[in-house]
């Protein structure tokens, strides 16, 4: 189950999905996105965890399938505007080198068929937007979710 574990609270106003050709002039090397459910309307940015209460780490698969039954899992759209707006939330910038906070509601496929989705680090004192895809959610993790 998803678990609320920080007290920050971020407006973020409707945002539309970005197309294909939206995203491959920006990242050239996306050759499809697998799903995007992330949602349209504004929302109310929450930081959250999958972990138990008791857990340290959860594999890749679990981390998969726990989010895959919650609803309002955030993507590259909320990501992306977050990283534009970062500064009108000193309750965000109080986070920074301490986790990363990952937006899995936006899905790529790129060369070779690996999948990425979109995530907040913040080396250098800002958050960056980067694409990955995890081996695991651990500690230091976080989910955006509304």
């Amino acid at each position: 189950p998803f678990r609320q574990v920080e007290d920050l609270v971020i407006p973020v106003p409707a945002l539309d999905r970005p197309t294909l050709g939206q995203i491959r002039s920006r990242w050239d090397w996306a050759r499809r996105i697998e799903s995007n459910s992330s949602p349209v309307e504004e929302v109310a940015l929450v930081l959250g965890t999958f972990l138990g209460p008791e857990e340290k780490w959860i594999s890749e698969e679990e981390y998969a399938r726990r989010r895959g039954s919650f609803p309002g899992i955030l993507g590259v759209s909320q990501a992306l505007w977050i990283e534009e707006h970062q500064d009108k939330f000193p309750d965000l910038k109080d986070l920074l080198g301490k986790v990363h906070i990952d937006f899995p509601g936006t899905v790529l496929v790129v060369a070779g068929g690996y999948r990425l989705f979109s995530c907040l680090h913040s080396p250098g004192g800002r958050w960056f937007l980067c694409w990955g895809w995890p081996v695991g959610l651990d500690s230091l993790g976080r989910v955006a979710c509304k």
